[in-house]
């Protein structure tokens, strides 16, 4: 999914998840689907993706912080974007599947 802060990359998945490429699409019942046509139990795959979403901003924090003596100035700047994406992102996934 960073892809698509890259203008010029697909917006879409390459392949499907439970019926749809699209990210923002996604919802508890794709995640549903999903785990059935893999032979996975659902209750499994959203608990997976719930303890995903837990840790997320945690793990997401400690990387930003860690690089940040590393990156040069436009890739701080490409880094504070892609950690805005990934956030509002990763909350807005939650609220769809977890809910």
């Amino acid at each position: 999914m960073c892809t698509r802060i890259y203008p010029g990359l697909s917006q879409s998945f390459a392949f499907d998840i439970g019926g749809t490429t699209m990210p923002g699409e996604i919802k508890r019942g794709n995640i549903v689907h999903m785990a059935e046509i893999l032979n996975f139990r659902p209750k499994f795959v959203l608990q997976v993706g719930q303890d995903v979403a837990r840790k997320v901003p945690k793990a997401l924090a400690t990387a930003t912080t860690s690089m940040q003596d590393v990156l040069q100035k436009g890739d701080v700047t490409m880094a504070s974007r892609l950690t805005k994406y990934i956030r509002k992102t990763s909350l807005q996934v939650s609220k769809r599947i977890l809910t």
